[in-house]
């Protein structure tokens, strides 16, 4: 069963390889042997312990940088720096390679399910329905934003509804606290008005300015971000 399990391709700056096949949930990678995967190096670049971190969440593997001098991800022919993305974290695909000083790391998932080609979103986000996910964009990457419980409906609610109704519908104060929590009636105004502002904090946080969720007072609140369904 080893065969069916995604694994790092190891190369040393001298060249030589090794596989590790990925059969434990989390490892820690960094210079000395007291990390799951050690990388040794005599210039001191590659952090002692724990350089950066390989996890899986949620059936995808994570890979977060915490380090001085920084992680680099391949993907396809692009490059960037871990340090760049929000939370210095990155869902990483096949055959992306992880470049940390001399060391090269390529992922490799021998059974990966191939994706639907998508539309590239025109905004820094997208919502995707279907996978009830906050995706930001960057370097024409993905990059998944973790939502509440009540953030994801909130979400999931007007994606739906700008799907269905088109550009600028706007989602009323009833029909959003219903889908929160399920009342009849718009008795929990201080929630939603919570909830909406942590959304627009996230999406603060991840892009340096708040869009995404624009209000029309006495009226509602409609999505200017990207869906798909």
């Amino acid at each position: 069963m080893n065969n069916l399990l995604p694994y790092l391709k190891t190369k040393s700056p001298s060249g030589e390889s090794k596989t590790f096949r990925l059969t434990q949930t989390k490892y820690t990678i960094g210079r000395v042997p007291e990390n799951d995967i050690a990388l040794p190096e005599e210039d001191g670049v590659i952090s002692r312990i724990e350089h950066c971190c390989l996890e899986k969440k949620n059936g995808q593997w994570h890979l977060t940088d915490n380090s001085t001098n920084g992680t680099i991800v391949q993907h396809e022919q692009e490059q960037f720096q871990l340090q760049d993305l929000p939370n210095q974290e990155y869902i990483i695909d096949t055959e992306d390679k992880i470049i940390i000083h001399n060391w090269e790391l390529e992922y490799i998932d021998p059974h990966k399910t191939n994706s639907v080609v998508m539309n590239i979103p025109k905004t820094p986000f997208v919502f995707n329905v279907s996978e009830s996910r906050l995706y930001g964009i960057k370097q024409g990457i993905r990059h998944n934003i973790y939502l509440t419980e009540n953030q994801e409906k909130t979400m999931v609610f007007m994606a739906n509804q700008k799907l269905a109704q088109g550009k600028d519908h706007i989602c009323n104060y009833k029909e959003l606290n219903k889908a929160i929590w399920n009342h009849d009636n718009a008795t929990n105004h201080q929630g939603l008005m919570d909830t909406i502002q942590e959304i627009r904090d996230i999406f603060e946080k991840n892009k340096g300015k708040r869009e995404g969720i624009v209000n029309r007072r006495g009226r509602g609140y409609f999505l200017t971000i990207d869906c798909e369904p």
